[in-house]
């Protein structure tokens, strides 16, 4: 079959079918009009099918020019298919994209230097690196971010020069977390301006103590709260190992209270909370290890613990640790006595270094790429040492000899193996979550769109998507959202990559620590029992788990985002932030498809849509956001006052 017979094909699986069978691509005028209407087509599957024949042709000039002038085209879904394909290529679309960042579309612009960022190569770094002196802030912008991805020869420097005459928050934003990733060392004299900044603030901490600047991350950690305390305590993580023991008498010296680290020791990821543990080893806090015990992802974090622990050369900590071990009970008690052993075993005297990473490049890199495969998951090689720490107590269940042996297994493509693999993205995946988290946009959702998604479905069942469910709780909450607020018909779908959570969802019982959130008490008390035989384990009730519903899938898979029903709402919070930049276009693009007409998209407050090219419309509402998806004549719905 040609390939403009099969994009003729009237049934979209068909065409998918049919493109991914073409056996070599079509030459002349037929190339370009085949990339051109293909990366057009209405379907998401076709489209993604083009881009993965594309990326198995040879690489002509030919080729190039046709997917150049696609990302050219005014249409967003094949402006952004061409530069996903463009991405694939590799190093030899480079020359192709340079040609983009002369474009006068901003817009175009910055999705050129987005797909660089996907491009390691020196050209891709030297391209990246003009564009910070890209006339638009949006561009700029997201050249720091690339850079700080690609981490190229001179990125830092490049960023840090230009750091003190720019003026724009987001470049500057995103230029510290740049300079974050890249490891970089900033004069204290620049970072000084950006401390008080409510944005810019946090990430200029914790690059003061990368930098070793002690004493101005010792004033910061005084008044620090919320994020900007979770970037401090990342930076303290970062420079503790080169401290001197004056400077660490500093640190020690700081009074944070209990409340100000409460939320990093309950939700920070593994750096801050690595942070916050050595100060509390140094500062005999060790009720702050029993604070990370109680979290459900406490197996990841257990790394963490350890090295904190290898720096506690109080005996009097020590003893206080084993008192606390003692009085837990459950996996926290698991969780401390096994910290608690590490410390009798090795003795107060003697200063361990934290284990470094015994993880081969070319195994690891076969890992990074079955993951990104499987989930979507974007794996930072300088995290080698925590995937291995999370991965070993598999490695003993399994009983292989070393991290190799492990990946060979989950590779394999045996029953075994992929068995396994599923097992392998429980212990790497982010579980994050509790009942009502971020209330304010909750409540956004209620008072602002739910009459519109009622009137969207013509007062039939509405269906809301909890996309990344974790252990379900988010699922819960909109049920019982629903329910509170009148709607009788509708169903909340929960969908996330790991298999064991998704158990833990089922089930629907939870601990304390999942009611942390601003749930109200009424709702509490109707709709989730306490459990007689374990106080502090809670049930959903029947009449909300008859309207919840979970699957096991990838959602940037585009087969299994086809078999999900449609939906008017969709809630994926927190998930992209782990996704490499195609797995997020494809998210972005399954969740579009999945959305009737008017549908919202809700994302947390960490995340955007700034840097995918696609058609939702960015909308606020009272204090909150949502993308909205367009109707069928390109407006969007006008959402009303609060209800």
């Amino acid at each position: 079959m040609s390939a403009s017979a099969a994009l003729d094909l009237a049934d979209a699986a068909a065409r998918a079918r049919a493109v991914a069978a073409l056996s070599r691509p079509p030459v002349g005028a037929e190339l370009t009009v085949f990339i051109y209407r293909g990366l057009g087509d209405g379907d998401f599957m076709v489209r993604n099918a083009v881009i993965d024949r594309v990326s198995t042709w040879p690489r002509s000039d030919e080729l190039l020019d046709a997917l150049g002038h696609s990302a050219r085209d005014g249409q967003v879904v094949r402006r952004a298919s061409a530069l996903s394909a463009l991405g694939r290529l590799g190093q030899s679309a480079t020359s192709v994209l340079a040609g983009l960042l002369g474009e006068p579309h901003a817009g175009l612009r910055r999705l050129a230097v987005d797909t660089l960022g996907t491009i390691p190569c020196e050209e891709s770094n030297h391209l990246v690196q003009g564009a910070l002196a890209d006339p638009s802030a949006v561009v700029r912008a997201a050249a720091a971010e690339a850079l700080g991805t690609l981490q190229g020869k001179g990125a830092a420097e490049a960023i840090a020069n230009r750091l003190p005459q720019e003026r724009s928050p987001s470049v500057i934003l995103a230029s510290l977390l740049a300079l974050n990733d890249l490891g970089a060392t900033v004069p204290s004299s620049t970072l000084r301006r950006f401390i008080p900044d409510p944005l810019a603030g946090g990430p200029a901490l914790e690059l003061a103590a990368r930098s070793g600047d002690v004493e101005l991350l010792v004033d910061g950690l005084r008044s620090a709260t919320g994020t900007r305390l979770r970037h401090a305590m990342a930076g303290l993580a970062a420079a503790w190992p080169r401290m001197t023991p004056i400077q660490r008498t500093l640190v020690r010296g700081v009074d944070v209270a209990d409340d100000r680290i409460d939320r990093v020791l309950l939700s920070a990821p593994e750096q801050p909370v690595l942070g916050a543990l050595l100060l509390a080893g140094a500062t005999g806090r060790v009720a702050w290890f029993r604070r990370v015990a109680e979290r459900p992802d406490r197996a990841q974090l257990l790394p963490a613990a350890h090295t904190a622990v290898a720096h506690i050369d109080d005996p009097a900590v020590s003893r206080e640790f084993a008192r606390l071990s003692k009085d837990a009970s459950g996996p926290a008690a698991a969780f401390l006595l096994e910290l608690s052993t590490a410390l009798l075993q090795r003795g107060t005297a003697d200063r361990t270094e934290p284990r470094t990473a015994s993880f081969p490049k070319p195994t690891f890199e076969r890992l990074a790429d079955v993951l990104a495969a499987r989930a979507g998951l974007a794996i930072d090689p300088r995290t080698a040492d925590r995937l291995e720490s999370r991965l070993l107590p598999r490695l003993r269940q399994v009983r292989v000899a070393n991290i190799t042996e492990y990946v060979d297994l989950i590779t394999s493509g045996s029953p075994a193996g992929e068995k396994e693999l599923a097992r392998a993205l429980n212990r790497i995946t982010v579980h994050e979550t509790y009942f009502y988290r971020e209330k304010q946009q909750l409540d956004a959702f209620k008072n602002y769109v739910l009459d519109h998604l009622f009137s969207l479905s013509s007062g039939n069942w509405i269906k809301v998507l909890s996309a990344g469910c974790a252990t379900g709780e988010e699922v819960y909450s909109l049920a019982i959202l629903l329910k509170d607020a009148g709607v009788q018909r509708f169903s909340v779908i929960g969908v996330d990559v790991a298999s064991e959570t998704v158990d833990v969802a089922r089930a629907g019982r939870y601990g304390r620590r999942g009611l942390r959130g601003e749930m109200p008490r009424p709702l509490r008390d109707r709709y989730l029992s306490r459990d007689e035989e374990s106080p502090d384990v809670f049930t959903v009730s029947d009449e909300i788990r008859e309207h919840c519903s979970f699957e096991v899938g990838n959602l940037a898979d585009p087969a299994f985002v086809a078999t999900l029903p449609r939906v008017h709402a969709v809630f994926c919070r927190n998930m992209m932030i782990y996704l490499h930049a195609d797995a997020r276009r494809a998210v972005v693009d399954g969740l579009f498809g999945q959305l009737w007409p008017g549908g919202a998209l809700f994302l947390g407050h960490s995340e955007s849509l700034l840097h995918v090219d696609t058609p939702f419309r960015f909308t606020t509402i009272g204090r909150d956001f949502v993308y909205l998806r367009p109707f069928e004549d390109g407006t969007v719905p006008a959402l009303g006052g609060p209800r």
